[in-house]
């Protein structure tokens, strides 16, 4: 008789969870509320290059560190990021480019060497980078998708969608349920400072409208549930085309 009492447990919990966990229809349907509420596809696919400033602190050894940066970006795999910050009381330049698979980092102008995990993890970011103009997961068919039901997220009632790849790790969005704008991004993530892979959460919040498409101007980033970094999206600019020498390597 116990094995009939386990098995019709077993069902009960099958059951309320088919009950509370919306479709794989509903999946698409939060997406596609998500895409129009973000400015739209039409719109969305427009993006060829983008020019970012930002100022902000970060956490490091317990101590806050003030900086800002100018991040440019060209489709499908260009990037560069140059950060000004000071610690402990010295000025700091980091320049990081990315030009297909060719990485290269320098602080200070001194060239620094990239390890196997650093490149990965840069991978991993134009990854997931690509995942959250939302427009692959209409039609990538390399992506598994899966809803993970509602959450509370600030105050807000989110949807979580889990999006699976094979050789990337699983990266979660969660969007308002009632605006469709993405609220919150978790993944696994490697940190530098500890060698190890922790848990990121990235908060998006105080969303403007930047030429038809809304774009979160506040940013907030926690490791393994402790502040990392809060960053002001000073300005953004949509551009037609990045000039090649932008990306070059030094």
């Amino acid at each position: 008789m116990r094995w009939i009492a386990t098995r019709h447990l077993a069902v009960a919990l099958l059951l309320t969870m088919t009950a509370t966990l919306p479709a794989q229809d509903d999946v698409r349907a939060v997406i596609e509320k998500a895409i129009t509420a973000h400015g739209g596809q039409e719109k969305i696919s427009r993006i060829k290059a983008v020019r970012t400033t930002t100022r902000g602190t970060l956490i490091i050894n317990g101590s806050e560190a003030s900086f800002t940066g100018e991040t440019v970006a060209q489709l499908p795999g260009q990037i560069k990021n140059v950060i000004e910050c000071e610690v402990g009381g010295k000025k700091q330049s980091v320049v990081q480019i990315v030009n297909g698979d060719k990485v290269s980092l320098s602080i200070n102008g001194l060239p620094q060497a990239v390890g196997e995990k650093v490149l990965a993890e840069l991978k991993e970011l134009q990854y997931a980078e690509r995942v959250k103009t939302l427009l692959p997961l209409l039609d990538d068919r390399s992506l598994e998708l899966a809803s993970l039901g509602e959450s509370k997220i600030n105050g807000v009632t989110a949807v979580g969608i889990r999006v699976t790849s094979k050789g990337h790790r699983d990266l979660v969005l969660h969007f308002d349920r009632t605006t469709g704008l993405m609220v919150m991004s978790e993944s696994r993530a490697f940190d530098s400072a500890t060698q190890a892979e922790v848990s990121q959460k990235e908060y998006y919040g105080d969303y403007k409208d930047i030429n038809g498409l809304k774009k979160p101007m506040k940013l907030a980033v926690r490791k393994d549930d402790k502040p990392f970094m809060k960053v002001d999206v000073v300005e953004i600019r949509y551009l037609d085309k990045l000039d090649e020498k932008v990306f070059e390597q030094p």
